[in-house]
């Protein structure tokens, strides 16, 4: 089963004050990489995330967004009962100095550093809140493995028709090479007969043959014929086995095309020519489409 290397899940809960959010983007990369975007301070998550991200990803370039914002709470608010007896104290040490009428004002107190805290002081605990979030990043991740299970057939799908198609130009490939020599045989027979004829000349049929021999070892193109079928009956298996491998299917691609390049180096003929084309135009479809395969 294919799984391709892009897609998109998203995931938030609400619950107990606290409001998750978290999308997650994946991309083309030769391996893995996380990258995390959260609120201030979650960014310390990001050991945890990436555990639970390699669980779904192997390979390619992850985009993890999480926002966290948390109601406020009566424990959000708290007064330092220490730092506010300290000022009352010296406050009314100042006031019997000065001979100052009355004692301070508990408001006054209050505004003083360090006497009023709040949680923007103190800061979340994202350990704290890491049993809420696990669930929501694990539900953005499932939908981002859906969304890429679908591409991956999708992509399966495109893979076999072009695979198909170039076993067609194979096959034309195949049914051209069975009478190639002969076809150079007659050609070269008549072209110097002709050659002759002006001359007054006469060739021994034994030259010809030996001339046709030497163009035969030099076209016959049965091997990697043979290789370039056996590398697509290859392909064609690895698209229907259990876990993606993008990797084997790239370096299939590249066994395929330098079969062809072969086949139209050493074929010395228009046809066949025209097919090598057609074959290399679609292995090199394929290719860009592996690059996207986990």
């Amino acid at each position: 089963m294919l799984v391709s290397m892009t897609g998109f899940g998203a995931a938030c809960s609400d619950t107990a004050g606290l409001r998750v959010e978290v999308e997650v983007r994946s991309l083309n990369h030769r391996h893995f990489k996380l990258m995390l975007k959260a609120t201030e301070p979650y960014q310390l998550l990001e050991p945890d995330v990436e555990a639970i991200v390699k669980r779904y990803v192997r390979r390619g370039t992850v985009q993890v967004q999480l926002r966290v914002q948390r109601a406020p709470r009566s424990t959000d608010y708290t007064l330092n009962r220490v730092a506010l007896l300290s000022y009352y104290e010296q406050l009314c040490s100042i006031h019997r100095e000065l001979q100052l009428e009355g004692e301070p004002e508990l408001e006054d107190l209050l505004t003083l550093p360090g006497v009023a805290e709040t949680s923007e002081n103190r800061g979340p605990s994202p350990r704290e809140d890491w049993p809420a979030i696990q669930p929501v990043l694990q539900q953005a991740l499932e939908a981002l493995q859906n969304s890429r299970i679908q591409e991956g057939a999708a992509l399966a799908q495109e893979l076999r028709r072009l695979a198909s198609e170039i076993r067609h130009q194979l096959d034309l490939v195949r049914q051209r090479s069975e009478g190639l020599v002969e076809l150079y045989r007659q050609r070269l027979y008549e072209r110097v007969q002709r050659l002759l004829a002006e001359q007054g000349l006469t060739l021994q049929p034994a030259e010809l043959h030996r001339e046709v021999v030497i163009f035969a070892e030099r076209s016959d193109i049965g091997e990697e014929i043979v290789r370039l079928d056996s590398h697509l009956e290859h392909f064609l298996r690895t698209l229907d086995e259990p876990e993606s491998s993008g990797r084997k299917l790239d370096f299939l691609c590249q066994e395929m095309f330098r079969e062809t390049n072969t086949i139209g180096a050493k074929a010395l003929d228009a046809a066949i020519g025209q097919a090598v084309v057609q074959m290399k135009t679609l292995i090199e479809k394929i290719r860009e489409l592996a690059q996207n395969i986990e």
